[in-house]
């Protein structure tokens, strides 16, 4: 289905405008005979919006408000001199190859006006509501209605009341998601570092039969803190000195199991150490040099670096590996 179709299908929702119709409504950006990937909403198109779309893989955008509040609401016109915020805007559209539909005057169209109808509803006010033309009281731009006999102060306290339940249930929600986010992360972990446990077990279980219970005392040691990190509740970035220490961990781990084959150094400036990573970034890295690279007969040095250094005006930090080889 093509973006143009999935456009068709929203205006045979809407009143039907005649065939000059010219007002602002209409394609503000991308190619209306893309294929459709997927479609985002939105009150205004911010630059926020724009990235969490293109980050959905969502490539039909539908907005109530214009892409561009600095100049008027057609994509070959711009106000002169330079646009900073016109700019990052269509070079994120152009990114994510997102079309932009404006879909204004046709909400105001439905009677009573499709932006207000989602609030009369949440209200509970739908049967309250009096069409313009059964009433002999006209207010413009405004929506009237017949409500049982309140005071204004019952009146607000149900107002206060509703807000405050709309607020608890979106803070329920979000608690929810996030919950879940932290369940997938965990079962993904797993998944993914099978071999890590598998060789716990196997190196434990050498040092037993070799009979160094100091060793495996000290692995034990060091392999719970690593779990412990691995699995750190709701923890998606981390500063910089806590993956290092981890890294740190993991190399005593491995020193039990290859002893002497490998020489680590990790090195970062003391001032940078609470920069936020993403968690087992580091780790990863060098856990994957020990699977593919180290054996007891081989001698390697990792050298783990990270630098600040400037990117495009932007300060950035950059690790560097290094794994040399016997």
């Amino acid at each position: 289905m093509k973006n143009s179709d999935v456009i068709n299908k929203i205006l045979k929702y809407h009143p039907q405008f005649p065939d000059n119709y010219a007002g602002c409504d209409g394609y503000k950006f991308g190619d209306p005979n893309a294929e459709c990937n997927g479609i985002a909403t939105a009150l205004v198109p911010t630059v926020d919006v724009i990235c969490r779309t293109g980050e959905l893989g969502c490539n039909l955008l539908v907005v109530h408000e214009p892409i561009f509040y600095s100049t008027e609401d057609y994509p070959d016109w711009r106000a002169g001199g330079k646009n900073s915020v016109y700019e990052e805007k269509k070079a994120l559209l152009d990114k994510y190859g997102i079309t932009v539909w404006r879909d204004h005057d046709h909400m105001h169209a439905h009677n009573p006006d499709s932006i207000f109808t989602g609030v009369i509803k949440y209200l509970g006010w739908e049967n309250y509501y009096i069409p313009s033309e059964k009433s002999s009281i006209k207010v413009p731009m405004g929506y009237l209605f017949e409500l049982p006999e309140t005071t204004v102060k019952e009146l607000g306290q149900y107002l206060e009341d509703m807000m405050r339940e709309n607020v608890d249930l979106r803070l329920s929600a979000y608690k929810h998601h996030m919950e879940m986010q932290d369940s997938e992360l965990r079962c993904i972990r797993l998944q993914l570092r099978p071999h890590f446990f598998l060789n716990a077990m196997t190196t434990i279980s050498s040092l037993s039969m070799q009979g160094q219970n100091d060793s495996i005392k000290r692995y034990v040691e060091v392999l719970s803190k690593n779990i412990r990190y691995m699995f750190k509740s709701g923890m998606h970035t981390v500063p910089l000195s806590e993956e290092m220490q981890n890294v740190q961990y993991y190399y005593e781990m491995q020193e039990l199991r290859y002893p002497g084959s490998v020489f680590y150094y990790g090195e970062y400036n003391k001032e940078d150490e609470n920069w936020p990573i993403p968690q087992m970034l580091i780790h990863t890295v060098v856990e994957n040099i020990y699977k593919h690279a180290v054996s007891v007969d081989n001698l390697i040095t990792i050298l783990v670096q990270v630098n600040k250094t400037e990117y495009k005006g932007q300060d950035i930090y950059l690790a560097q590996y290094l794994q040399h080889g016997s």
